[in-house]
């Protein structure tokens, strides 16, 4: 998700495709446009998404063209709605051959301003077969109508394909099976349990008030926090309680902003926690996030106060009785917003370095933190990236911990 945004127009001649562009970039109608018109760059004065490309599909260098694209307008001529399927089909079959970036597709119905008297028997066909090719083809994230000779929804086209590149909607959400995808419901989860500051599985007013500030940079109110659970109540049951909302209502709150294609407001969370699009997948980005830096003083690699602060802060949280020692279900707790328990914590696995009560093994914040440092002794990419996982970075979103890590000077250098 770059600056720059390439959006190809295509669809079958005499359909609009010029007009389309023309009337976007002039704000008039031309009533004998050209064939085809080059390649238009957009600024930032007019592109919120940095600057755009328009490109008017041509047959005679299509592979060149749609080989880059971020997005794809697909237009057909409402007027000839029969043939809707067919046309969409054999453009799908083109674009999947060409284009190697599996770009989204808008379906965009052009010259809207000849369906005459019949609108709302149009509107319910339209919508109806729309809504049958979002379920069918998962690169299909949009549909809208539009007339270039009345200017009626032109830059909403564009706007929507400017959203639909920058915020892709099938990495976050199958519109087939209308939920979330995997690798969202994974960091929406780990997303949820760092929020989740005093670790009672729930979501409460203050905690999502932190959220909302982290992630984008508003205050949410009393009147926001009630809209938020009233749409979470009117898609599940048991997605919000007395205290506030569950797992299973922030994720039936992303999947509604999905349905209602507003996925850029999840993609904002996703990014304010780290992660971005890679190989069309939500993938966390650790690289940037480690901050190494040398400390000629120290003889080995050592995790800093900061870190060694946060963890002490993981281990009160989930030791609720204040005794300094925690069993086997806690540590899960901590671990909770990651796919599994790194195998230096799961106390399964051990004997004799763990104290048993009532027979159940348990451990203590010493030895906790003692974990931690062999952690980072033995494995110290794979330690940053678990604090990481934990929130480290994020600590507890107003605390806005650093993960870092001494590193002896030597080593540093021979790297």
């Amino acid at each position: 998700m770059g600056d720059e945004v390439k959006i190809v127009i295509l669809g079958d001649r005499g359909v609009g495709k010029t007009s389309l562009i023309l009337t976007l970039v002039t704000e008039e109608f031309c009533s004998k446009p050209p064939r085809t018109v080059n390649r238009i760059g957009i600024t930032s004065e007019v592109s919120s998404a940095g600057l755009t490309y328009l490109v008017d599909y041509s047959e005679a260098n299509s592979e060149e063209i749609l080989e880059d694209a971020d997005v794809v307008c697909l237009c057909h001529n409402v007027v000839d709605i029969e043939s809707l399927f067919e046309s969409v089909e054999k453009w799908l079959s083109i674009v999947r051959l060409q284009a190697y970036k599996s770009p989204p597709v808008i379906i965009v119905g052009t010259k809207s301003d000849l369906i005459g008297d019949s609108r709302n028997e149009f509107n319910s066909s339209w919508n109806e077969k729309c809504k049958a090719l979002m379920s069918r083809y998962p690169e299909v994230a949009s549909a809208i109508e539009c007339s270039s000779k009345l200017n009626l929804g032109v830059l909403n086209v564009f706007v929507d394909a400017q959203k639909c590149a920058l915020y892709p909607l099938c990495p976050v959400f199958n519109a087939r099976s209308g939920k979330l995808t995997l690798e969202a419901s994974r960091a929406l989860r780990r997303i949820f349990h760092i929020a989740d500051v005093n670790k009672d599985d729930v979501l409460d007013f203050v905690e999502i008030g932190e959220l909302q500030r982290k992630a984008f940079n508003t205050h949410l109110g009393d009147q926001g926090y009630e809209d938020i659970r009233e749409l979470i109540n009117s898609s599940i049951q048991n997605g919000v309680v007395k205290q506030g909302i569950t797992i299973e209502g922030f994720f039936a709150l992303q999947a509604e902003l999905c349905k209602n294609l507003k996925q850029e407001v999840v993609w904002t969370l996703l990014k304010a926690f780290g992660y971005t699009l890679k190989f069309g997948e939500v993938r966390l980005e650790l690289g940037p996030i480690l901050s190494l830096r040398l400390n000629p003083d120290q003889k080995k690699n050592s995790l800093s106060k900061s870190s060694l602060h946060f963890l002490r802060n993981c281990f009160s949280k989930v030791d609720a009785e204040k005794e300094g020692i925690i069993k086997s279900e806690r540590i899960k707790k901590i671990f909770s917003g990651c796919e599994r328990i790194p195998r230096e914590f799961d106390l399964a696995l051990e004997s004799t370095t763990v104290s048993f009560v009532a027979g159940k093994p348990m451990i203590s914040m010493n030895s906790w933190l003692a974990r931690w440092e062999l952690f980072m002794l033995v494995d110290c990419e794979k330690c940053l990236s678990n604090l990481i996982l934990l929130g480290a970075v994020h600590g507890s979103l107003g605390l806005n911990h650093k993960v870092s890590v001494h590193v002896n000077k030597v080593r540093a250098l021979s790297n």
